[in-house]
């Protein structure tokens, strides 16, 4: 692969999920400065990659949309025309660092040249490994995924870097955080967001409430609790009367780019 390749990454969602994968991001661009690297990434979750310097065109799949095939003839359209710009690019490579049989496909559908992905025993649907060219065989010893991210970028010539990651923030939202911080006097404290993931996923907001009455007991600390539109009910429920002091709410309605 030539000095500066094409290269597309796909991993759709959750957030979570994709902030593993930004080290592996970190690695590729500072090994391959010249490189083009590309994203393509679910609409819910494409904020997050705006305010990632260094991706230089971030693709979008409406992946709800998909449902509706093919039923609905502008999902239909939106995807094909995805597919065609994606093709249009000629990439050198693709990772795959879902582990999806429709991410596998999407790697595939692409046109990359070579596809990486990982192997039978790490990938999360079988048999998306059939789709790739190369694939990162299982290690010996069990690693956290973004040490397996940054393994597989290393299949495309990355090699781990120390360099960190640049985010863009805009000014206005620096100054909505400076000025909620500083109503709420708050230096050092700890953040709970008890909205973050799937609803059968989340911990009930009561024990949260307890978790931040407990960290402002044994650890001196203050609770600032974040929440998006629609879950202000869960910090209600988190607020203890009985507690000396309630952890602040700061709403992050704001947040749509960072």
């Amino acid at each position: 692969m030539s000095s500066s390749p094409k290269i597309l990454i796909l991993r759709l969602s959750s957030l979570g999920d994709i902030l593993h994968a930004l080290p592996a991001f970190a690695d590729l661009r500072s090994s391959l400065p010249d490189a083009k690297i590309d994203w393509l990434v679910g609409k819910k979750a494409r904020f997050l990659l705006s305010a990632v310097r260094g991706i230089d065109e971030i693709f979008v799949l409406d992946t709800d949309a998909l449902v509706r095939f093919p039923f609905d003839r502008s999902a239909w359209k939106a995807f094909r025309d995805l597919l065609r710009n994606l093709r249009s690019r000629r990439y050198d490579c693709s990772l795959d660092f879902q582990g999806l049989l429709k991410t596998a496909l999407l790697a595939f559908v692409s046109g990359s040249r070579a596809r990486l992905g990982f192997s039978k025993g790490l990938v999360r649907e079988y048999p998306a490994h059939w789709f790739y060219d190369q694939a990162l065989e299982k290690p010996e010893r069990q690693v956290h995924v973004l040490t397996l991210n940054r393994m597989l970028a290393g299949l495309a010539g990355a090699r781990p870097a120390s360099a960190s990651l640049d985010f863009i923030v805009r000014d206005e939202d620096s100054r909505y955080v400076d000025s909620a911080l500083e109503r709420e006097r708050l230096r050092d404290f700890i953040v709970i967001n008890p909205g973050g993931g799937w609803p059968t996923k989340r911990w009930p907001a009561a024990r949260y409430g307890a978790l931040a009455a407990r960290i402002q007991a044994e650890l001196g600390l203050r609770v600032a609790v974040t929440t998006g539109p629609g879950e202000e009910d869960l910090y209600r429920r988190m607020a203890d009367p009985s507690s000396r002091s309630f952890p602040c709410h700061l709403p992050v309605s704001f947040l749509q780019l960072i």
